[in-house]
């Protein structure tokens, strides 16, 4: 009866041990991404999180190491991703999850293209591009499933960017680095450029090059 009964606890300690932190309030990842001062109050804010969301964590990888986020909601910022290959295809999570450093470490490791060691080349496993970075000094020892603060986080990233710098590896390069986001307004026409006067040889009595002017419309083609 006693063994059964410290079963029993040691399961209980152990479930609470693998649950996960539901964080009520989110920083909004929604402002426009011309907003200045909303972007400003967003890394801020994050700076004081005990624990930072899935959709905190992976819209502050897109601009920090991308150079930009395009998206304009949690689901499609997860699409690109997947699409990209800084997820796993089968990542699925609420954007109000406590950001894993698993998540994390897939994120930077595709973003800087960090080849890995033969575990994450055959698997691309979370868990082997967190051991990956733990052996870079890019990420502090720990597991996979732990939570990241929003201090850990910018000192993560900072020490990622670092590292590009040190290979040469250029950041906010990506495809979608320079693709306007949905969020921003959408620029006004330009105004129409008027044609401009084609020149147009015209020898000369002396066989020289004379260069005359005449009207676009008329211009051969």
């Amino acid at each position: 009866m006693r063994h059964r009964a410290m079963l029993i606890v040691a399961a209980a300690v152990f479930a609470s041990g693998c649950a996960r932190t539901t964080i009520d309030h989110s920083i909004p990842t929604d402002y426009p991404r011309t907003d200045d001062t909303a972007a400003l109050d967003f890394w801020h804010n994050l700076s004081q999180r005990a624990a930072i969301t899935n959709d905190e964590g992976l819209h502050g990888v897109l601009v920090l190491m991308a150079g930009n986020d395009p998206t304009n909601s949690y689901e499609s910022r997860l699409d690109l991703l997947r699409e990209e290959g800084w997820i796993p295809q089968s990542f699925n999570e609420a954007p109000n999850l406590a950001m894993q450093r698993g998540t994390l470490s897939k994120a930077i490791v595709e973003a800087l293209g960090i080849e890995g060691g033969v575990m994450y080349s055959v698997t691309g496993a979370r868990r082997y591009a967190d051991r990956e970075l733990v052996a870079l000094n890019v990420m502090p020892p720990g597991t996979e499933l732990q939570a990241i603060s929003g201090a850990d986080f910018l000192g993560i990233i900072t020490r990622a960017q670092g590292y590009a710098m040190l290979k040469g590896v250029e950041l906010g390069n990506k495809s979608f680095a320079d693709t306007p986001t949905a969020l921003d307004p959408v620029p006004s026409d330009p105004t129409p450029v008027q044609p401009q006067p084609v020149p147009s040889p015209r020898p000369t009595r002396d066989g020289d090059i004379e260069w005359t002017t005449i009207p676009a419309g008329d211009a051969p083609r």
